[in-house]
């Protein structure tokens, strides 16, 4: 292996395991052979993908507090190191993993908040689409509308937990002030969408859901609002398909 290589090697080694030892040409080029300037690259990485982290999930972060969250990222970091340079990328299976550590028990629900927080982060990075508003559906003949299909906005992610992890998001990450009142034994689905600059996360009912599941489908407004219907007899379309133009969860649609 050529001494470039080489050294190149066994710094990436270096780097990502604390007990590897340091590079030889680096330890060659100190006085007394120690490596503490080495470790200062070492403390720098860990330290930048443990901040990365922190910003990818900051619900989570005060879900567990500081302590457990540190102690849980540096072991994610070590069993996991980046496979990118693109840090918007590294993360994603941060929640799943802590999820499985001893004390984690205590809050079963935190591999949902982490899988919610993560699709903030790609919703987020998604590229611009101007949302429509209701008053483009103007344009169609009441007769027609049932068969008119909705577009709808290409950020838009659909969550399903089993637990109410939209309002625990809501109530740590806003800090609103009239806390948010949810029950652990109802999940939720969430629909995350960005369409202008702030990612926003909607807590919707199933029957919402299957309606606008529908529409992503590219099934027609008749056609979504009957699987809505089928799970809720009170479900209104109306009024829930304004809900949804309010939201911006629509980008055009087809007669």
């Amino acid at each position: 292996m050529h001494s470039t290589e080489k050294f190149q090697q066994q710094t990436s080694e270096a780097l990502h395991n604390a007990m590897a030892p340091c590079p030889t040409q680096v330890l060659q080029q100190t006085d007394n052979g120690q490596s503490r300037r080495f470790n200062v690259y070492r403390n720098n990485r860990a330290v930048s993908l443990m901040e990365n982290l922190q910003a990818c999930y900051p619900a989570m972060h005060r879900l567990v507090g500081d302590e457990f969250f540190s102690a849980a990222a540096r072991h994610y970091i070590n069993e996991h190191p980046p496979a990118s340079p693109v840090m918007a990328e590294y993360g994603e299976s941060f929640g799943e993993f802590t999820a499985q550590l001893p004390g984690s028990a205590a809050i079963p629900y935190i591999a949902d908040v982490a899988r919610l927080e993560w699709a903030c982060l790609q919703v987020y990075h998604q590229s611009n689409t101007a949302p429509i508003s209701i008053q483009a559906l103007t344009s169609v003949a009441p007769e027609n509308l049932t068969e008119v299909k909705l577009h709808t906005h290409p950020t838009m992610v659909l969550i399903d937990s089993r637990w109410p992890v939209g309002s625990i998001w809501l109530s740590t990450v806003k800090q609103l002030p009239t806390p948010v009142d949810f029950d652990l034994n109802n999940g939720e689905q969430v629909l995350l969408l960005r369409p202008h600059f702030d990612v926003t996360v909607n807590v919707i009912d199933q029957s919402a859901a299957l309606f606008i599941e529908a529409l992503r489908q590219g099934q027609s407004l008749e056609y979504a609002a009957g699987c809505a219907l089928k799970e809720n007899q009170s479900f209104d379309p109306g009024t829930q398909m304004q809900a949804f133009f309010s939201m911006g969860a629509f980008c055009g649609f087809t007669e």
